[in-house]
């Protein structure tokens, strides 16, 4: 978790300095950081950006945190063209790491019709797709 949120955070700071954005001086969190703590918050914290920042400050991560609002007002502040910039570049990464281009795709057979509505399927109508109801 340490290597991956490190690598969050330098993808974001290289990036920033490619793009050439600049920041105030003023501010307590770099953009890079606020970046950081909502890829962390997307990856770790099922998208709880409160929980990710609270970790974040316990472990000492960033040292200037800012509260929840403020975080929130400044991570929708970072350009939209930036967060796909950021994607393309690691998906470019992602790819050239998997040169096989092969995926594990976790998945389960799924009923597709409740056996009220099967009579009445036109497309589906082998059994194997019959849906199982326990409470009837």
């Amino acid at each position: 978790m340490e290597n991956m949120i490190i690598t969050i955070f330098v993808l974001c700071d290289e990036l920033l300095k490619a793009l050439n954005i600049k920041e105030d001086p003023q501010v307590k969190m770099t953009n890079a950081e606020v970046m950081t703590v909502g890829l962390v918050a997307a990856y770790f914290f099922g998208g709880h950006h409160d929980r990710a920042r609270q970790f974040m400050a316990e472990h000492n991560y960033i040292k200037n945190l800012l509260s929840k609002s403020r975080l929130n007002l400044r991570l929708h502040k970072i350009d939209e063209t930036t967060w796909m910039c950021l994607f393309q570049a690691m998906a470019q990464v992602f790819k050239e790491l998997n040169p096989g281009q092969e995926y594990i795709i976790d998945s389960f057979p799924v009923p597709v019709y409740d056996n009220i509505r099967i009579d009445r399927c036109k497309i589906y109508t082998e059994e194997e797709y019959r849906g199982y109801i326990a409470s009837y």
